[in-house]
């Protein structure tokens, strides 16, 4: 900002690293990656306060960089048993090729509570003949923080599949940067390093090294009484 433009009573601090050592990276990708059998268990356990896995597991998981892969149709489209499954997977409206997903939004799906979310995709084959269409999915593995392609006769090899796979794909994560923000991760950071006079910097790109290096520090808290080393690791 211009010298002009700046407030004389708040002065701009220097810009923070965000660095992640390998230790923050690991337990991040355990919680992560945890199976769905323990995200009941108690991880952190202070004085007052405690939360089990999937609390920290919705908090920290992203999507903005998760990439499309190919998958087997018959390995993953398989009958939901128990309720516990049902809560854990969404499937999202149909949405026909060239137009991208309009129903992310939290207050109605909450779908950073979801592990596996289905985009069942209507994709037009010949522009001109509006009855050759060809369904498939498109699915936002929050678990296993990937897009996943299910589609019975083509791979992701496919021009015409993958340019429909890769615009879809950057809607949903424009969609779901507007809708489930890190704006709880900037308040934390605030309290952390306001001074009362300079206003430190971070911003969206820090949000990824962030989020490791919080899991990391609320686990190894010296008043956590949990043993989630034995439960992780």
């Amino acid at each position: 900002m211009p010298v002009a433009l700046q407030s004389p009573y708040v002065e701009i601090a220097c810009k923070i690293s965000f660095k992640c050592n390998r230790a923050m990276f690991k337990v991040y990708d355990v919680v992560c990656s945890c199976p769905e059998r323990c995200t009941s268990v108690i991880i952190i356990n202070y004085l007052f306060n405690h939360a089990i896995l999937e609390d920290p597991v919705d908090s920290v998981k992203e999507v903005e960089e998760y990439h499309c892969r190919d998958c087997h149709l018959y390995d993953q489209w398989q009958e939901d048993r128990g309720a516990t499954r049902c809560i854990t997977r969404c499937v999202m409206p149909l949405h026909v090729s060239g137009s991208g997903p309009t129903s992310l939004k939290k207050d109605v799906n909450h779908l950073d509570h979801r592990q596996i979310i289905f985009f069942p995709i209507l994709q037009k084959l010949v522009e001109a003949y509006e009855q050759s269409g060809h369904y498939f999915l498109i699915v936002l593995n929050l678990r296993n923080k990937s897009f996943e392609l299910l589609d019975s006769i083509r791979s992701f090899e496919d021009e015409k599949v993958a340019a429909c796979c890769n615009g879809f794909l950057a809607a949903i994560k424009s969609l779901w940067k507007d809708h489930y923000k890190d704006c709880g991760f900037h308040m934390i950071m605030h309290a952390q390093y306001w001074d009362g006079r300079l206003v430190s910097q971070f911003n969206e790109n820090d949000m990824s090294n962030i989020h490791k290096m919080l899991t990391y520090k609320w686990l190894k808290y010296e008043e956590n009484d949990a043993v989630w080393e034995t439960i992780l690791i």
